[in-house]
This record gives C-alpha cells, structure tokens and sequence, in this order.
C-alpha cells in the first residue's frame, strides 16, 4: 500500500479526555518518572483509564 500511495481510512475522531484548567497548579511528580522499585510493595502507582459506555 505504502508503496502504491494508497492510505487507509480512518473514520473514528480523536476523543479528548482532558480538558486542563489554566489555574491549576500542576501535580508535583514524587517518583520523576522512576517506576522501578528495588522491593516489592515499595513503590505504588495507578492509573484511571477512559472508557466510553453507552449507559450511565
């Protein structure tokens, strides 16, 4: 395809999921980005995926 100049067709908009207030101060980043640990249970992170349902 690439070599033909053929592309494929994307039909889904680019969803946004967060919409930042200017006044906000920002979260301080305490592991700076370090996700290793030298132990178990001795660093915890988290995560809060998007997920869109039809209902509620």
């Amino acid at each position: 395809m690439h070599e033909n100049g053929i592309a494929g067709l994307r039909l889904r908009k680019r969803v946004v999921t967060t919409v930042s207030e200017p006044s906000d101060t920002p979260v301080p980043d305490l592991l700076d980005r370090d996700f290793t640990a030298a132990a178990p249970n001795h660093k915890y992170v988290g995560d809060i995926p998007y997920r869109r349902f039809e209902q509620g």
